[in-house]
């Protein structure tokens, strides 16, 4: 018993044990994606809105290779307010500081920026070197979503003003802000970032480069909607902007009135948006450190607590299993449960042969020298036929790994097989009892009170003997019936069906099997041989029973039969027990590691949405060590970064708001199929050097070594073979839709610094010279060329590259500078 203790008890304990450590790696690991995760959807819902976020991460799963285009994500919103803010002064700004100074102070200057929009309900869409711009009314809708891009405009000239103070460098804000409708949304494939497209927006672009320093420069349609909440004064926009007079736009500036009280909607705004920071944390960095920094381990024990406290209640069991045979209500389930029930098999049989081995060897200490032969002798066979039986099961397995019910069936069977000759060869010491062949009956008593005897030739021997008990033959089979307890494998009703068929065997052989003929007098003999401790003879026994008469009739039988059902109890209950408790770990276990996998699931949809918003070490840096300042920015300098803008030509008249093309959309889908190949293009192996930094309404822009492994001028010649088959591309791509773009592409090499502005709305960009002036290699240059500075030629030459002289061209803003066309072959062109 204590052995069958042992091999059931332990077994259960590692199980647990076990299933608790892997329950617990799985929460813990769970844990930590959970929090890597809430900074990954924090950081992609700073930059893209919800409904789109969620759209592009489910998709991730979905390979619809029937498509004729790349999926689009682009949504119309009507009744919107833009505006355009760009920097006066940028260019004094950044010669009077260093370059990790100017991004700084950038960085400063764009999050108190993200806090105005925020107070005043607009939607910050890009950062474009110095020109910022939102949109007010997205992507919710709201009637004063023009009073709300005025107020965001008067408060942004206020913060330059400070700027201006502390720097000492005359910079100021231009402001213009026109109302109309857009397309939002996020094209290609690549470095997403949420933009604005439409006619609208492009007015409102010019109604910045159009306006005034220090001044907010309106259309009338913006002013309509201000419904007279400002003062304005005429524009004259189409004064200083040639697109402002070719379309007739007419155009106003708001007059700040220092002494106007707060537009009452600001009230609400302020008290609303310090609401929502308090409640995600954003005005206290503290909070953020502190949840970050608070311990893994303290949710892990937390959440295990709950699940063992949920383990411990009835409706577990009623939830998951149906009632009475345990089975688990979902096919699936129960399917995994069989197959992680199905270890060790081969050590529950050796356990079950080591009883019964056990059992035999008791069997051998008494009896006869012939029983003790036959005993040994049974107990081989059944251990060889049963060795032998496991080989043969298993082979048999092998060759249908497939069929996994049929391979469970067979298991049973074999199960079922040895336990009854286990038990069948137990009780063959009845048949070679020599009591058991004793057959005789008492008759009347004579004179002297002496019992007339009736029996067989067997029945008269004097001598004495020392005798097996049959309590011991019946201990023995009990125990072998217990030994099913040790099949963790099996499940309780299988453990059940098999104790029942041994308990049948028992009861047929004690009540009605005729040989040995278990007859009442035979129980009698066995009971006083079995408690007398001097040796007697058989007659003498035979007299006693006749003389004091059978008072224990069936005693010995009813004793054992209650003995059997008693351990059919017992062997029931442990059964259900323990297959509850497996259940329960397996039930635990399996929702732990389904949660995991779930997670992972979300953790690697949001890391490939955030690695197409940030560069993949850069993502790792806002993951690890998340800034809780707005001075704690991520930047690093690089001293021979190529940057490369590509414009494609053009478009601007291919695009036009028609309901036949859905107004614009149909325009904006070949743009992005445009854009979509591009970024396909740099999947490949040799342009793995390049990062696509962002696309700029029609402008493609990249940049190589930024990474900081350069071996040589790899990373430029890379730029330069990108820059061809761009080319290629934009002719491919004209052909099919028999269109007439083209490509003017601008390349130059030289230090930038690459770096994160925004703490709360991360957005990777490059500054320095050497990008300014790639972007004029660029606006300078002619459609179907790739022009390059002096540097660039000078670097390429060595790498057999041939080039044309353009000679000096005046530069905006660079003055007159040598610039190159690189020499295409004429399948290049």
């Amino acid at each position: 018993m204590n052995i069958i203790g042992i091999f059931v008890y332990y077994p259960i304990e590692l199980v647990q044990r076990k299933t608790f450590r892997e329950t617990r790696r799985c929460v813990e690991t769970r844990m930590a994606l959970v929090k890597e995760n809430e900074k990954q959807e924090n950081i992609l819902l700073s930059v893209i809105p919800k409904h789109i976020a969620w759209e592009m991460k489910r998709d991730f799963d979905v390979n619809d290779d029937t498509r004729l285009f790349h999926k689009i994500y682009i949504r119309k919103h009507e009744n919107v307010s833009i505006l355009f803010a760009d920097i006066c002064g940028f260019t004094n700004l950044a010669s009077e500081c260093s370059a990790q100074d100017l991004v700084r102070t950038l960085n400063e200057l764009f999050a108190r920026f993200d806090e105005i929009a925020h107070q005043n309900h607009c939607m910050r869409i890009k950062i474009l070197g110095d020109c910022y711009y939102c949109v007010s009314g997205l992507p919710d809708g709201r009637p004063d979503h023009a009073i709300c891009a005025v107020q965001m405009g008067l408060e942004m000239i206020e913060a330059i003003k400070l700027v201006r103070e502390l720097s000492g460098v005359n910079v100021n804000m231009r402001v213009g802000i026109h109302t109309g409708k857009i397309h939002c949304g996020i094209l290609g494939l690549k470095k997403w970032m949420f933009d604005v497209w439409s006619d609208d927006v492009t007015l409102a672009n010019h109604m910045e480069s159009g306006g005034l320093p220090g001044r907010i420069h309106i259309t009338e349609a913006t002013l309509n909607a201000l419904n007279g909440t400002f003062n304005v004064e005429p524009g004259n926009g189409d004064t200083r902007s040639t697109y402002l007079a070719d379309h007739k736009v007419k155009t106003y500036f708001v007059v700040a009135d220092e002494n106007k009280v707060v537009i009452p909607h600001q009230q609400t705004v302020t008290k609303t948006s310090k609401k929502c920071f308090e409640l995600t944390g954003l005005d206290k960095p503290g909070n953020q450190k502190r949840d970050i920094s608070k311990g893994i381990d303290e949710e892990v024990e937390n959440y295990l607590m709950q699940g063992i406290k949920a383990i411990n209640k009835e409706s577990w069991k009623s939830q998951y299993c149906k009632p009475g045979s345990l089975i688990f209500k979902k096919a699936k389930m129960e399917e995994k449960f069989l197959r992680y029930k199905e270890n060790s098999v081969l050590g529950q049989i050796s356990c079950a042969l080591t009883i019964f081995a056990l059992a035999s060897g008791v069997l051998c200490t008494g009896g006869l020298f012939n029983e003790k032969v036959a005993t040994a002798g049974a107990t081989s066979v059944v251990i060889i036929i049963t060795i032998v039986g496991y080989i043969i099961l298993r082979n048999i397995l092998s060759h249908q790994p497939k069929q996994y019910h049929l391979s469970r069936f067979y298991k049973f069977i074999f199960i079922l097989g040895m336990f009854f000759l286990s038990t069948y060869f137990i009780f063959l010491q009845f048949f070679i009892d020599p009591v058991s062949n004793c057959h005789f009956k008492c008759t009347e008593k004579d004179d002297n009170n002496t019992a007339i005897i009736y029996g067989d030739g067997r029945c008269t021997s004097n001598e004495s003997f020392d005798h097996l008990p049959i309590e011991i033959i019946l201990d023995c089979t009990l125990l072998i019936m217990l030994s099913v307890c040790v099949f963790m494998s099996l499940l309780a009703l299988e453990k059940m069906l098999i104790t029942i068929f041994l308990c049948a065997c028992c009861l047929i052989a004690i009540w009605f099997v005729p040989f040995p003929d278990l007859m009442n007098s035979q129980f009698f003999l066995w009971a006083k041989v079995n408690t007398e401790l001097d040796k007697i003879t058989l007659l003498e026994k035979m007299s006693q029973y006749c003389i004091d008469g059978n008072n224990t009739d069936n005693f010995l039988k009813y004793s054992f039969t209650f003995l059997v059902f008693f351990a059919f109890v017992l062997i029931s209950l442990q059964s259900r027990r323990s297959e509850l408790i497996a259940r329960y770990d397996f039930i635990w276990k399996l929702q732990a590691i389904d949660e995991k996998v779930e997670m992972e699931k979300k953790h690697q949809q949001n890391r490939k949405v955030l690695e197409n918003i940030l560069p993949a070490h850069v993502a790792n840096h806002f993951l690890t060590t998340l800034p809780t300042n707005r001075s704690e920015l991520y930047s690093e300098a690089r001293d021979n970064a190529c940057i490369i803008f590509a414009t494609l030509t053009e478009f601007n008249k291919f695009y036009v708001e028609l309901d036949g093309n859905n107004e614009g959309v149909e325009c904006l889908r070949l743009l992005n199929e445009i854009i979509a190949d591009f970024d396909e293009i740099l999947n490949r192996e040799e342009f793995s050097c390049i990062e696509k930094i962002k696309t700029i309404s029609t402008t493609y822009m990249a940049a190589s070594g930024l990474s900081g492994n350069l071996r040589g001028n790899r990373h430029v010649v890379a730029v330069v073979k990108y820059a061809i088959e761009l080319l290629k591309r934009i002719k491919y791509i004209n052909h099919h839709s028999f269109n007439n773009f083209n490509l003017r592409i601008g390349i130059n090499v030289g230090p930038v610094v690459a770096g994160v502005i925004g703490m709360d709305k991360p957005h990777y960009d490059i500054w320095g010279n050497s990008v300014n002036v790639a972007s004029r290699m660029d606006s300078s240059g002619i459609p179907g060329k790739i022009q390059v500075t002096e540097e660039v030629k000078l670097l390429l030459e060595k790498e057999n590259f041939e080039f044309e002289c353009r000679g000096e061209i005046n530069v905006k803003g660079k003055g007159i500078m040598t610039t190159y066309f690189l020499k295409l072959s004429p399948e290049q062109q």
